[in-house]
């Protein structure tokens, strides 16, 4: 059997708004990295977020896999970041291969 190391994983949808003030807040949590991917189209509590959106304020998915800790500085960071604005956050428990990466 493969040895596997637990982590937590957040995923974050924010309007492309928030994306610089996150990824600063991102860094300084100490977290080794994160991986955005733009333009996220979707449906959901506020409607759609279509074609349109991505014109004015498209959407990003940014998704940390990091420690406990690490995980809970970035929780709080967000939602002081968001606060009332648009944005999802989940966390996750994964597990990952090589854990010195996270």
């Amino acid at each position: 059997m493969v040895q596997t190391y637990p982590r937590k994983k957040i995923e974050l949808i924010v309007e492309n708004a928030y994306l610089p003030a996150m990824l600063t807040m991102i860094d300084a949590s100490g977290a080794t990295g994160y991986t955005v991917i733009r333009d996220i189209l979707g449906r959901g509590h506020h409607g759609e977020r279509g074609r349109e959106a991505l014109r004015e304020n498209g959407n990003a998915l940014v998704m940390v896999i990091t420690t406990d800790a690490i995980a809970e500085t970035i929780l709080v960071g967000s939602q002081r970041i968001l606060g009332d604005g648009f944005g999802i956050v989940t966390l996750s428990d994964v597990q990952v291969l090589r854990p010195g990466h996270f």
